[in-house]
């Protein structure tokens, strides 16, 4: 669930602050646009959104069946 949730921040966080930078965000030679591609990435390479929600469902059903 963390996981989701800090990959989801980060994306979020990174893409607001390209949008306040304005076209300075945006450009190939600041640091923002390396943060914008990394957190891109982060959601890749964690698994996509969908993957890391089923895997969530089911261990919620896990629990639930312990109960």
């Amino acid at each position: 669930h963390f996981k989701l949730e800090a990959s989801r921040l980060s994306e979020r966080c990174c893409y607001e602050m390209a949008n306040l930078m304005g076209g300075a965000g945006v450009c190939d030679n600041t640091l923002m646009w390396d943060l914008v591609g990394i957190s891109r990435i982060q959601e890749i390479v964690g698994g996509t959104r969908q993957i890391q929600q089923y895997i969530i469902s089911m261990a919620n059903r896990q629990l639930w069946k312990m109960l």
